[in-house]
């Protein structure tokens, strides 16, 4: 009976079975791939999880929720710890991607409209993202690196006004990167435009209480601008 043993000096350990950070964001179809996620996150953020509707709608003169869900308490402020909706684990796991498209996709050959389209969809999603949570929950950690679990339990929450600062530069940056439009195939991801108005959103949100900044004039800029785009 022989024995056969075999070794290697280097194991490689990237899954060829399915996809891994490893193993991802190496062409342009990886960068892709993972901004169109961020769309679904958006969708995961805005409609599946009810997040955004429960602190938005929920809680305005358009809607009345009953007791059957959570809904009923949370349109009522009457909100506690045993409600999932508090939660912004969503948030930040799509935060993180965020982070990791914009660290990965410079060294990745493309175009450089591509390039800037990618940057641009990525930093308006992650605008969108802290846009909730600081209408939500004040001033939240700002998390601007793909990070570890220990690195996450460090980092302190922001000042409202400091997470509004970082919301502002990602849409100025996005507002500047994103094309106006798109061929049909692609109609529906974030243009100039849509960053543009988002933008007139927040400094809305900025005028009024809690920082009462008054950035009316600011707001009606960026509204006109859309608005005389034609777009």
């Amino acid at each position: 009976m022989v024995g056969i043993s075999v070794s290697c000096e280097k194991l490689d350990m990237v899954p060829v079975s399915q996809k891994s950070v490893d193993g991802f964001y190496k062409t342009e179809a990886h960068i892709n791939q993972a901004v169109l996620g961020l769309y679904n996150g958006l969708r995961t953020a805005w409609v599946t999880s009810s997040t955004s509707y429960m602190y938005t709608e929920s809680r305005s003169d358009n809607a009345f929720q009953g007791t059957a869900y959570e809904d009923g308490p949370v349109c009522r402020f009457e909100d506690s710890p045993i409600i999932s909706a508090l939660s912004w684990a969503t948030y930040y796991n799509y935060i993180n991607r965020c982070n990791e498209i914009l660290e990965n996709f410079s060294n990745v050959q493309m175009s450089d409209d591509k390039r800037k389209q990618y940057e641009g969809e990525t930093k308006f999603a992650r605008a969108m993202f802290y846009f909730d949570l600081v209408r939500f929950f004040g001033g939240v950690p700002l998390v601007l690196k793909t990070i570890s679990i220990d690195e996450g339990y460090k980092i302190p929450r922001s000042g409202i006004e400091e997470t509004y600062d970082q919301i502002v530069k990602d849409l100025l940056d996005a507002s500047e990167l994103l094309p106006a439009s798109y061929v049909p195939a692609d109609k529906g991801r974030a243009t100039k435009w849509a960053a543009k108005g988002y933008l007139g959103k927040v400094y809305l949100f900025r005028s009024g209480y809690p920082l009462k900044k008054n950035e009316w004039e600011k707001a009606k800029q960026a509204f006109l601008d859309v608005i005389n785009s034609g777009q």
